[in-house]
Protein backbone atom coordinates (compact mmCIF):
# COMPACT_ATOMS: atom_id res chain seq x y z
CA UNK A 1 0.00 0.00 0.00
CA UNK A 2 2.64 2.40 1.10
CA UNK A 3 4.17 1.74 -2.51
CA UNK A 4 0.87 2.39 -4.58
CA UNK A 5 0.33 5.75 -2.08
CA UNK A 6 3.57 6.77 -2.83
CA UNK A 7 2.90 7.03 -6.55
CA UNK A 8 -0.57 8.63 -6.43
CA UNK A 9 1.72 11.50 -3.54
CA UNK A 10 4.14 11.82 -6.86
CA UNK A 11 1.82 12.02 -9.72
CA UNK A 12 1.93 15.87 -10.13
CA UNK A 13 5.52 16.31 -9.40
CA UNK A 14 7.08 18.09 -12.70
CA UNK A 15 10.48 19.56 -12.94
CA UNK A 16 10.03 23.20 -12.47
CA UNK A 17 11.34 25.24 -15.89
CA UNK A 18 14.27 27.45 -15.22
CA UNK A 19 13.89 30.98 -16.54
CA UNK A 20 16.54 33.11 -18.29
CA UNK A 21 18.39 35.62 -16.14
CA UNK A 22 16.87 38.47 -18.11
CA UNK A 23 13.63 37.19 -17.27
CA UNK A 24 14.17 37.30 -13.18
CA UNK A 25 15.71 40.56 -13.80
CA UNK A 26 13.14 41.88 -15.81
CA UNK A 27 10.67 40.66 -13.74
CA UNK A 28 12.47 42.86 -10.58
CA UNK A 29 13.05 45.82 -12.38
CA UNK A 30 9.43 45.95 -13.87
CA UNK A 31 8.15 44.91 -10.24
CA UNK A 32 10.50 47.95 -8.40
CA UNK A 33 9.44 51.39 -7.00
CA UNK A 34 11.91 53.93 -8.38
CA UNK A 35 12.45 57.41 -6.56
CA UNK A 36 12.10 59.56 -9.50
CA UNK A 37 11.17 59.16 -13.18
CA UNK A 38 14.71 59.83 -14.15
CA UNK A 39 16.11 56.19 -12.22
CA UNK A 40 13.09 54.57 -13.65
CA UNK A 41 14.17 55.36 -16.93
CA UNK A 42 17.94 54.38 -16.34
CA UNK A 43 16.87 51.07 -14.74
CA UNK A 44 14.62 50.15 -17.76
CA UNK A 45 17.19 51.36 -20.19
CA UNK A 46 20.03 49.28 -18.45
CA UNK A 47 17.44 45.90 -18.48
CA UNK A 48 16.61 46.67 -22.21
CA UNK A 49 20.77 47.03 -23.36
CA UNK A 50 20.53 43.35 -21.32
CA UNK A 51 17.90 42.17 -23.71
CA UNK A 52 18.55 39.00 -26.01
CA UNK A 53 19.14 39.06 -29.87
CA UNK A 54 16.64 36.29 -30.28
CA UNK A 55 14.09 36.65 -27.37
CA UNK A 56 11.88 34.13 -26.47
CA UNK A 57 7.76 35.09 -26.39
CA UNK A 58 8.01 35.57 -22.31
CA UNK A 59 11.38 37.81 -23.16
CA UNK A 60 9.35 39.65 -26.01
CA UNK A 61 6.89 40.22 -23.59
CA UNK A 62 8.75 41.76 -21.07
CA UNK A 63 10.47 44.02 -23.18
CA UNK A 64 7.38 45.90 -25.05
CA UNK A 65 6.04 45.97 -21.30
CA UNK A 66 9.43 48.10 -20.79
CA UNK A 67 9.53 50.22 -23.80
CA UNK A 68 5.68 50.96 -22.90
CA UNK A 69 6.75 51.93 -19.53
CA UNK A 70 9.30 53.78 -20.98
CA UNK A 71 7.19 55.95 -22.97
CA UNK A 72 4.46 56.66 -20.22
CA UNK A 73 7.05 57.87 -17.98
CA UNK A 74 8.17 60.53 -20.97
CA UNK A 75 4.41 60.98 -21.59
CA UNK A 76 4.32 62.25 -17.60
CA UNK A 77 6.87 65.15 -18.20
CA UNK A 78 5.11 65.66 -22.06
CA UNK A 79 8.19 64.38 -24.27
CA UNK A 80 5.69 63.31 -26.97
CA UNK A 81 8.12 62.63 -29.53
CA UNK A 82 10.04 60.52 -27.15
CA UNK A 83 7.69 58.70 -26.16
CA UNK A 84 6.47 57.85 -29.91
CA UNK A 85 9.86 57.02 -30.60
CA UNK A 86 9.64 54.16 -28.24
CA UNK A 87 5.80 52.82 -29.35
CA UNK A 88 6.74 52.24 -32.63
CA UNK A 89 9.09 49.82 -31.69
CA UNK A 90 5.71 47.59 -30.10
CA UNK A 91 5.04 45.43 -32.86
CA UNK A 92 1.06 45.09 -34.06
CA UNK A 93 1.39 41.35 -32.79
CA UNK A 94 2.81 41.83 -29.25
CA UNK A 95 0.00 41.25 -25.97
CA UNK A 96 0.80 44.94 -25.02
CA UNK A 97 -0.21 46.49 -29.04
CA UNK A 98 -3.50 47.81 -27.62
CA UNK A 99 -1.93 49.65 -24.53
CA UNK A 100 1.20 50.97 -26.97
CA UNK A 101 -1.71 52.39 -29.62
CA UNK A 102 -3.66 53.88 -26.69
CA UNK A 103 -0.77 55.74 -25.81
CA UNK A 104 0.31 56.53 -29.01
CA UNK A 105 -3.11 58.11 -29.47
CA UNK A 106 -2.77 60.16 -26.07
CA UNK A 107 0.39 61.39 -27.25
CA UNK A 108 -1.32 63.56 -30.29
CA UNK A 109 -4.21 64.35 -27.89
CA UNK A 110 -1.52 65.93 -25.79
CA UNK A 111 -0.16 67.76 -29.06
CA UNK A 112 -3.51 69.50 -29.51
CA UNK A 113 -3.85 66.71 -32.71
CA UNK A 114 -6.90 65.34 -31.93
CA UNK A 115 -7.53 64.10 -35.49
CA UNK A 116 -4.21 62.01 -35.55
CA UNK A 117 -5.03 60.91 -32.52
CA UNK A 118 -8.88 60.03 -33.53
CA UNK A 119 -7.15 57.70 -36.08
CA UNK A 120 -5.21 56.21 -33.68
CA UNK A 121 -7.96 54.88 -32.16
CA UNK A 122 -9.51 53.95 -34.86
CA UNK A 123 -7.12 51.88 -36.25
CA UNK A 124 -6.60 50.00 -33.17
CA UNK A 125 -10.11 49.39 -32.69
CA UNK A 126 -10.50 48.01 -35.98
CA UNK A 127 -7.18 45.66 -35.66
CA UNK A 128 -8.39 44.85 -31.83
CA UNK A 129 -12.84 44.94 -32.17
CA UNK A 130 -13.14 43.29 -29.19
CA UNK A 131 -10.70 44.65 -26.96
CA UNK A 132 -12.09 46.50 -23.57
CA UNK A 133 -9.22 49.60 -23.91
CA UNK A 134 -9.24 49.33 -27.65
CA UNK A 135 -13.08 50.41 -27.28
CA UNK A 136 -12.96 52.23 -24.07
CA UNK A 137 -10.02 54.67 -26.92
CA UNK A 138 -12.77 54.24 -29.09
CA UNK A 139 -15.62 55.83 -27.06
CA UNK A 140 -13.42 59.03 -25.81
CA UNK A 141 -12.24 59.50 -29.62
CA UNK A 142 -16.13 59.68 -30.30
CA UNK A 143 -16.64 62.17 -27.69
CA UNK A 144 -13.96 64.30 -28.82
CA UNK A 145 -15.46 64.60 -32.23
CA UNK A 146 -18.66 65.20 -30.52
CA UNK A 147 -16.90 67.95 -28.46
CA UNK A 148 -15.31 69.14 -31.83
CA UNK A 149 -18.73 69.56 -33.60
CA UNK A 150 -18.67 66.91 -35.70
CA UNK A 151 -21.25 64.66 -35.16
CA UNK A 152 -21.90 63.17 -37.94
CA UNK A 153 -18.57 61.28 -37.61
CA UNK A 154 -19.44 60.48 -34.12
CA UNK A 155 -22.54 59.06 -34.84
CA UNK A 156 -21.12 55.92 -36.39
CA UNK A 157 -17.96 55.11 -33.98
CA UNK A 158 -21.28 55.80 -31.41
CA UNK A 159 -23.35 52.61 -33.65
CA UNK A 160 -20.00 50.62 -33.63
CA UNK A 161 -18.76 51.10 -30.43
CA UNK A 162 -22.50 50.18 -28.99
CA UNK A 163 -22.51 46.74 -31.04
CA UNK A 164 -18.91 45.51 -30.70
CA UNK A 165 -19.12 45.82 -26.67
CA UNK A 166 -22.35 44.19 -26.87
CA UNK A 167 -21.30 41.13 -28.95
CA UNK A 168 -18.56 40.87 -26.12
CA UNK A 169 -20.77 41.28 -23.47
CA UNK A 170 -23.00 38.25 -24.81
CA UNK A 171 -20.03 35.95 -25.79
CA UNK A 172 -18.76 36.51 -21.92
CA UNK A 173 -22.33 36.13 -20.70
CA UNK A 174 -23.00 32.90 -22.65
CA UNK A 175 -19.42 31.36 -21.46
CA UNK A 176 -20.24 32.20 -17.83
CA UNK A 177 -23.56 30.34 -18.21
CA UNK A 178 -21.69 27.21 -19.06
CA UNK A 179 -20.41 27.01 -15.54
CA UNK A 180 -16.56 26.91 -16.28
CA UNK A 181 -14.89 25.15 -13.59
CA UNK A 182 -10.98 25.55 -14.14
CA UNK A 183 -8.21 28.14 -15.68
CA UNK A 184 -7.81 25.40 -18.47
CA UNK A 185 -11.78 26.15 -19.62
CA UNK A 186 -11.22 29.44 -19.71
CA UNK A 187 -7.84 28.93 -22.07
CA UNK A 188 -9.40 26.34 -24.53
CA UNK A 189 -9.34 27.32 -27.50
CA UNK A 190 -12.63 25.53 -28.61
CA UNK A 191 -14.82 28.04 -26.05
CA UNK A 192 -16.78 30.43 -27.81
CA UNK A 193 -14.44 33.19 -26.60
CA UNK A 194 -12.90 34.81 -28.83
CA UNK A 195 -8.90 34.73 -28.78
CA UNK A 196 -8.93 38.53 -27.20
CA UNK A 197 -11.71 38.18 -24.88
CA UNK A 198 -9.54 34.89 -23.67
CA UNK A 199 -6.41 37.07 -23.53
CA UNK A 200 -8.55 39.81 -21.09
CA UNK A 201 -9.90 37.49 -18.94
CA UNK A 202 -6.87 36.10 -18.61
CA UNK A 203 -4.76 38.98 -17.34
CA UNK A 204 -7.75 40.45 -15.55
CA UNK A 205 -7.79 36.93 -13.84
CA UNK A 206 -3.74 37.07 -12.83
CA UNK A 207 -3.76 40.31 -11.64
CA UNK A 208 -7.10 40.52 -9.83
CA UNK A 209 -6.14 38.11 -7.55
CA UNK A 210 -2.37 37.84 -6.98
CA UNK A 211 -1.99 34.34 -8.07
CA UNK A 212 -4.69 33.02 -5.50
CA UNK A 213 -6.55 31.22 -8.34
CA UNK A 214 -4.10 29.80 -10.06
CA UNK A 215 -2.53 27.98 -7.11
CA UNK A 216 -6.28 27.12 -6.06
CA UNK A 217 -5.90 25.57 -9.49
CA UNK A 218 -3.06 23.65 -9.32
CA UNK A 219 -3.95 22.06 -6.33
CA UNK A 220 -7.84 21.17 -7.56
CA UNK A 221 -5.65 19.66 -10.50
CA UNK A 222 -3.95 17.42 -8.22
CA UNK A 223 -6.42 16.46 -5.92
CA UNK A 224 -8.47 15.47 -9.07
CA UNK A 225 -5.45 13.12 -10.14
CA UNK A 226 -5.10 12.10 -6.44
CA UNK A 227 -8.64 10.95 -6.11
CA UNK A 228 -8.38 9.06 -9.63
CA UNK A 229 -5.17 7.34 -8.70
CA UNK A 230 -6.77 6.40 -5.46
CA UNK A 231 -10.33 5.18 -6.73
CA UNK A 232 -8.17 3.28 -8.94
CA UNK A 233 -6.25 2.29 -6.11
CA UNK A 234 -9.79 0.95 -3.81
CA UNK A 235 -10.70 -0.88 -6.68
CA UNK A 236 -7.30 -2.80 -7.18
CA UNK A 237 -7.07 -3.26 -3.39
CA UNK A 238 -10.83 -4.19 -2.92
CA UNK A 239 -10.06 -7.54 -4.98
CA UNK A 240 -6.96 -8.16 -3.34
CA UNK A 241 -9.40 -8.01 -0.23
CA UNK A 242 -11.66 -10.08 -1.92
CA UNK A 243 -9.30 -12.54 -2.38
CA UNK A 244 -8.00 -12.34 1.42
CA UNK A 245 -11.39 -13.08 2.57
CA UNK A 246 -11.72 -15.95 0.32
CA UNK A 247 -8.07 -17.14 2.00
CA UNK A 248 -10.01 -16.74 5.00
CA UNK A 249 -12.87 -19.09 4.09
CA UNK A 250 -9.96 -21.33 2.73
CA UNK A 251 -7.98 -21.12 6.00
CA UNK A 252 -11.23 -22.08 7.53
CA UNK A 253 -11.46 -25.51 6.00
CA UNK A 254 -8.00 -26.02 6.42
CA UNK A 255 -8.15 -25.49 9.94
CA UNK A 256 -11.44 -27.65 10.79
CA UNK A 257 -9.59 -30.48 8.64
CA UNK A 258 -6.55 -30.19 10.71
CA UNK A 259 -8.37 -30.22 13.81
CA UNK A 260 -10.51 -32.85 12.78
CA UNK A 261 -6.92 -35.13 11.74
CA UNK A 262 -5.57 -34.24 15.15
CA UNK A 263 -8.84 -35.73 17.05
CA UNK A 264 -8.13 -38.70 14.59
CA UNK A 265 -4.99 -39.07 15.41
CA UNK A 266 -5.61 -38.40 19.33
CA UNK A 267 -7.63 -41.94 19.06
CA UNK A 268 -5.24 -43.75 17.31
CA UNK A 269 -2.46 -42.63 19.51
CA UNK A 270 -4.79 -43.68 22.88
CA UNK A 271 -6.09 -46.92 20.73
CA UNK A 272 -2.56 -47.83 20.43
CA UNK A 273 -1.30 -46.93 23.36
CA UNK A 274 -3.65 -49.74 25.40
CA UNK A 275 -1.68 -52.51 23.56
CA UNK A 276 1.73 -51.34 24.92
CA UNK A 277 3.13 -53.74 28.23
CA UNK A 278 6.03 -51.97 30.25
CA UNK A 279 8.58 -54.04 30.50
CA UNK A 280 8.15 -55.50 27.06
CA UNK A 281 10.80 -54.83 24.61
CA UNK A 282 10.09 -57.24 22.33
CA UNK A 283 10.09 -56.43 18.70
CA UNK A 284 7.00 -55.97 18.17
CA UNK A 285 6.31 -53.70 21.53
CA UNK A 286 9.74 -51.68 20.06
CA UNK A 287 7.44 -50.99 16.85
CA UNK A 288 4.06 -50.20 19.10
CA UNK A 289 5.83 -47.72 20.64
CA UNK A 290 7.93 -45.98 17.70
CA UNK A 291 4.40 -45.68 15.91
CA UNK A 292 2.77 -44.06 19.11
CA UNK A 293 6.02 -41.51 19.00
CA UNK A 294 6.16 -40.38 14.79
CA UNK A 295 2.02 -40.37 15.85
CA UNK A 296 2.63 -37.80 18.76
CA UNK A 297 5.60 -35.57 16.65
CA UNK A 298 3.55 -35.18 13.37
CA UNK A 299 0.99 -33.82 16.18
CA UNK A 300 3.14 -31.72 17.77
CA UNK A 301 4.19 -30.13 14.11
CA UNK A 302 0.88 -29.97 12.61
CA UNK A 303 -0.47 -28.31 16.17
CA UNK A 304 2.20 -25.68 15.42
CA UNK A 305 1.26 -25.42 12.13
CA UNK A 306 -2.46 -25.21 12.90
CA UNK A 307 -1.48 -22.29 15.39
CA UNK A 308 0.62 -20.01 13.05
CA UNK A 309 -2.98 -20.15 10.61
CA UNK A 310 -4.95 -19.18 13.26
CA UNK A 311 -2.88 -16.22 14.13
CA UNK A 312 -2.44 -15.43 10.47
CA UNK A 313 -6.29 -15.27 10.40
CA UNK A 314 -7.04 -13.11 12.93
CA UNK A 315 -4.60 -10.90 11.71
CA UNK A 316 -6.18 -11.03 8.25
CA UNK A 317 -9.75 -9.19 9.34
CA UNK A 318 -7.86 -6.34 11.10
CA UNK A 319 -5.64 -5.88 8.16
CA UNK A 320 -8.23 -5.83 5.91
CA UNK A 321 -10.21 -3.24 7.66
CA UNK A 322 -7.53 -0.96 8.51
CA UNK A 323 -6.51 -0.62 4.68
CA UNK A 324 -10.35 0.18 3.87
CA UNK A 325 -10.32 2.65 6.70
CA UNK A 326 -6.97 4.21 5.93
CA UNK A 327 -7.92 4.65 1.82
CA UNK A 328 -11.50 5.88 2.20
CA UNK A 329 -10.02 8.53 4.48
CA UNK A 330 -7.57 9.69 1.94
CA UNK A 331 -10.23 9.71 -0.81
CA UNK A 332 -12.32 11.69 1.75
CA UNK A 333 -9.03 13.89 2.21
CA UNK A 334 -8.36 15.22 -1.37
CA UNK A 335 -12.30 14.65 -2.25
CA UNK A 336 -12.35 17.37 0.13
CA UNK A 337 -9.42 19.47 -1.10
CA UNK A 338 -10.76 18.96 -4.90
CA UNK A 339 -14.26 20.29 -3.80
CA UNK A 340 -12.42 23.20 -1.94
CA UNK A 341 -9.84 24.80 -4.48
CA UNK A 342 -12.47 23.75 -7.44
CA UNK A 343 -14.59 26.32 -5.26
CA UNK A 344 -12.38 29.24 -5.16
CA UNK A 345 -11.82 28.84 -9.08
CA UNK A 346 -14.98 28.73 -9.96
CA UNK A 347 -16.50 31.08 -7.95
CA UNK A 348 -13.15 33.51 -9.15
CA UNK A 349 -13.65 32.44 -12.64
CA UNK A 350 -17.32 33.54 -12.16
CA UNK A 351 -16.45 36.99 -10.57
CA UNK A 352 -13.99 38.11 -12.99
CA UNK A 353 -15.64 36.80 -16.34
CA UNK A 354 -18.83 38.84 -14.69
CA UNK A 355 -16.83 42.28 -14.22
CA UNK A 356 -15.40 42.27 -17.78
CA UNK A 357 -18.66 41.50 -18.99
CA UNK A 358 -20.25 43.82 -17.03
CA UNK A 359 -17.75 46.70 -18.87
CA UNK A 360 -18.23 45.93 -22.19
CA UNK A 361 -21.99 46.39 -21.00
CA UNK A 362 -20.81 49.61 -19.43
CA UNK A 363 -19.06 51.04 -22.83
CA UNK A 364 -22.01 49.62 -24.59
CA UNK A 365 -24.73 52.03 -22.58
CA UNK A 366 -22.43 54.57 -22.95
CA UNK A 367 -22.23 54.66 -26.39
CA UNK A 368 -25.94 53.61 -26.83
CA UNK A 369 -26.48 57.00 -24.88
CA UNK A 370 -24.27 59.26 -26.41
CA UNK A 371 -25.89 58.05 -30.08
CA UNK A 372 -28.79 58.73 -28.64
CA UNK A 373 -28.39 61.98 -27.53
CA UNK A 374 -27.04 62.71 -31.37
CA UNK A 375 -29.43 61.09 -32.96
CA UNK A 376 -31.99 63.23 -31.01
CA UNK A 377 -30.07 66.96 -31.98
CA UNK A 378 -30.60 65.89 -35.84
CA UNK A 379 -33.95 65.55 -35.55
CA UNK A 380 -34.18 68.71 -33.75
Amino acid sequence: MAKNAETCVQLDVHETPVESAFVESAIATLGSTPESEYARRNALFTQLKAAPQNPTAAERALVDRMYILLAASWLSEQQTDKARELLRVVGVDSASAVTAALLLAESWRMDEQPDKAVQWFLRIAAQHPQNLDALQGLLAAAHSLTEDGQPQLALPLYARIERQASESALLLNNFIASNPASIAALLDSNNPLTDSLRDQASQRLYHSTLDTVFTADRANRRSQQLRVCLTAMIANYQRRIAAAEQSVANLDATIAAMDQAHQQRQVHIASLQTHIRAGDNSDEQLKLRRAVRALMNQDVREQAQQQALLQNRDRLPALVKHTRERLSALLAYYQNAEKNSGAVVTDTLRETLQALASDFSDVAGEAALGKAQLQEEFAD
